[in-house]
């Protein structure tokens, strides 16, 4: 996580990001707001786009609120200074997310991870109990310096649930904030990580045939030249445009 010598986002109204996994980009931007992406330079191509929501690189300089699901939240993390947002085919990929503004000691590490927890146990989610740890097993390893850990990411939660292309997963992992110089484990610091991904799917495959299909519908370029298949990507001049002809050809949404 950045260190930023302006620190007046804290004290602004977090953004609200509504997203799903799968979910098309204009879908996001209609429900979450036309600024919600703030950086204007992104490149619309029909592969992969990543927007990484930081806000000491943002000129709103405002943190984000996850709120997870449509037509109503599903759940809501708490403001995060880092989401990251994997798009492609102009639809929501995966997602990683930092749901704290800055690394914590371990015992308030401890705290939120309890509150999270509860947050995502409490929501309309299949719990997944296997190769997570639990908090008590993480706080044991935690009163040993990074050094003599046998591990720096400790997996604590996992979810799953059925959506219109198949199943979300979601994971909840405490990170350890690596640094060579502290040696006192009461020193060390922490962040937290949310996963939002189609581990056990094959959403990937899905969106690779939607875009060789949209492809066949609709002429992109890459640096002028005609896209066909076998290009690596092709730029997409307007994604609400190209979406709303995904939508005509009966494309998408998205379906099991």
């Amino acid at each position: 996580m950045a260190n930023s010598k302006d620190s007046d986002y804290l004290s602004r109204t977090p953004r609200t990001l509504r997203v799903e996994l799968a979910a098309p980009y204009d879908l996001i931007v209609n429900e979450s707001g036309l600024k919600i992406f703030v950086k204007t330079d992104f490149k619309s191509t029909d592969s992969v786009n990543i927007l990484s929501m930081t806000p000491w690189d943002e000129s709103s300089k405002s943190t984000v609120i996850v709120s997870y699901g449509f037509p109503e939240p599903v759940f809501e993390l708490p403001p995060s200074t880092f989401v990251t947002v994997n798009f492609d085919t102009a639809h929501v990929a995966r997602m990683v997310i930092i749901p704290m503004l800055e690394p914590l000691n371990r015992e308030d590490t401890i705290l939120l991870a309890r509150s999270l927890l509860e947050v995502l146990n409490a929501a309309a989610l299949k719990k997944v109990p296997e190769d997570n740890l639990t908090l008590e097993e993480v706080w044991l390893r935690m009163q040993l310096a990074e050094k003599d850990m046998d591990q720096s990411s400790f997996q604590i939660g996992q979810w799953q649930r059925d959506e219109a292309h198949g199943k979300a997963d979601f994971v909840l992992n405490i990170e350890i904030e690596s640094d060579e110089s502290v040696t006192d484990p009461a020193k060390q610091r922490y962040s937290m990580e949310f996963l939002i991904d189609n581990f056990s799917g094959d959403l990937d495959d899905k969106l690779k045939e939607l875009r060789l299909a949209a492809r066949k519908k609709i002429k992109l370029y890459d640096e002028g030249e005609p896209c066909t298949e076998n290009t690596y990507e092709c730029d997409i001049p307007d994604l609400r445009v190209y979406l709303d002809t995904l939508r005509k050809e009966k494309l998408i949404p998205l379906r099991l």
